[in-house]
């Protein structure tokens, strides 16, 4: 009996794995899961923002084995983001979108996140405190600070 100690480079194992996803069209399904979530509240906004302000973009796979509670999966995530000129690519990520499937394609679960929201004007709140800021001296932003003594008053 022949035995083969064969070690598999890196590259080779980004390549196995490539096809493999490739051959479930993960990224495809998790388009249109998402796509279909979406849309079937077409009217509401999603964290504050319109779906036209938001992009969606294909982030990557997660191979995860040895996992505690599962056997291993793949993570197809799907990022969301708004313009915004400050970030990598003006594309400010705003939530995501991750579908797990096993290794032969079925789908496990999935989920919808969504990290940030868009300031709504009608609130006001943060408007208020940034004018606050501006009028309080830096001194009390300090920590340990006091800005008056407290006195304790006992009935």
């Amino acid at each position: 009996m022949k035995t083969y100690n064969y070690t598999m480079t890196a590259q080779e194992l980004e390549l196995l794995l490539s096809a493999r996803v490739q051959t479930f069209d993960l990224k495809k399904t998790a388009f249109e899961t998402l796509h279909k979530i979406l849309s079937e509240n077409p009217e509401d906004a999603v964290g504050g923002f319109e779906l036209n302000e938001i992009t969606l973009q294909f982030d990557g796979y997660q191979y995860l084995v040895n996992k505690r509670y599962s056997g291993p999966i793949i993570r197809t995530r799907i990022g969301l983001y708004v313009k915004n000129e400050i970030y990598l690519s003006d594309l400010e990520p705003i939530g995501y979108y991750e579908l797990e499937t096993d290794l032969d394609g079925e789908i496990i679960d999935d989920w919808f996140i969504i990290e940030s929201e868009k300031y709504i004007k009608d609130i006001d709140i943060i408007s208020h405190f940034q004018h606050m800021h501006q009028k309080m001296p830096l001194q009390y932003l300090k920590r340990n600070h006091v800005q008056y003594k407290f006195i304790p008053t006992f009935p």
